[in-house]
């Protein structure tokens, strides 16, 4: 077989064996091109992303713990989404880290992704989760 035709796997430089258009010999070449692409981050985007992540995984299951607690409601129906801010804290959620702010009704929501949260008066928290919708964003408390 001519030297030209021959593909070699950009981790390793072996020979690709099997379809055109494969990059990499294995599934272990491939695994270890991508972790070690992904590791090249500087220590604290990583941190900050793995806080992000762990932030809204916690807000979705308040979320969806709230939300089924709820009997029967409509989707368009405004819930009570109220939290205690120290309940929230001892799962892990750190305040500090969060992606952007957006305003809900005139209030002011701090966003995790798609879910967000409010303070009300007495420091309980009031939940949010933003659903994208053709351009436009909806919105459920």
């Amino acid at each position: 077989m001519d030297q030209k035709l021959l593909k070699t796997c950009i981790e390793c430089d072996e020979v690709i064996r099997g379809r055109t258009d494969k990059r990499f010999c294995s599934d272990s070449c491939r695994s270890a091109f991508h972790n070690r692409d992904k590791f090249q981050l500087p220590a604290t985007y990583r941190l900050i992303d793995h806080r992000l992540k762990r932030n809204r995984k916690i807000l979705e299951k308040c979320y969806r713990l709230l939300e089924s607690t709820k009997n029967n409601s409509s989707v368009l129906e405004r819930m009570d989404m109220h939290l205690n801010k120290m309940n929230v804290k001892t799962l892990g959620f750190a305040f500090d880290y969060y992606t952007h702010k957006d305003w809900v009704d005139a209030k002011e929501y701090t966003f995790c992704y798609e879910y967000g949260y409010r303070f009300t008066e007495n420091n309980a928290i009031v939940l949010i989760r933003r659903m994208p919708f053709d351009g436009d964003s909806v919105y459920f408390v």
